[in-house]
């Protein structure tokens, strides 16, 4: 059976049942896997695509010499740090992604407020921020929150150094 019928006898189905919502989605799922098509492109060329890219963000961010963070600003927990964080902050990894940025802050209440009063899509400077490391150690920080990643509405990830 080609796919075209498949699909057909599928969409057949849902009409009979009257399932216009998955309607809709399978014959976007068509579309898109035709458009694919018409593209040139595998889903394993996508897939290595994307895999270069995941490799090309691991590679500038583990090797950047700040420490960097990302985070959401929807919830504040740090969705991953750089290894020059850990080293700064003293927490493992995965330690530092089961906290919330205004858990390495000082000033928790002031670091909220600037969370979320941060402009959607635009990038902010902090000047001088405390921050405290693992140990207790208090230390100042200048931090740069901005998109993380391009296109993103409001709940968009932020990195600060």
């Amino acid at each position: 059976m080609e796919r075209s019928e498949a699909f057909e006898q599928v969409e057949a189905l849902l009409e009979a049942e009257g399932r216009e919502d998955l309607l809709v989605e399978v014959r976007r799922a068509l579309h898109a896997l035709e458009s694919n098509e018409t593209h040139g492109k595998t889903i394993a060329e996508v897939t290595r695509a994307l895999l270069e890219s995941e490799k090309t963000y691991r590679l500038v961010f583990s090797h950047e010499l700040d420490p960097v963070s990302l985070f959401d600003p929807a919830t504040g927990s740090f969705l991953d740090v750089n290894d020059s964080w850990v080293k700064l902050y003293g927490y493992s990894h995965d330690e530092a992604l089961a906290m919330k940025v205004t858990e390495v802050s000082v000033e928790p209440a002031q670091t909220q407020k600037a969370i979320r009063d941060l402009p959607a899509g635009e990038t902010l400077r902090v000047d001088v921020r405390w921050h405290r490391a693992k140990d207790g150690t208090v230390f100042p920080v200048e931090l740069t929150a901005g998109p993380a990643a391009a296109g993103r509405p409001r709940g968009d990830l932020r990195g600060h150094a």
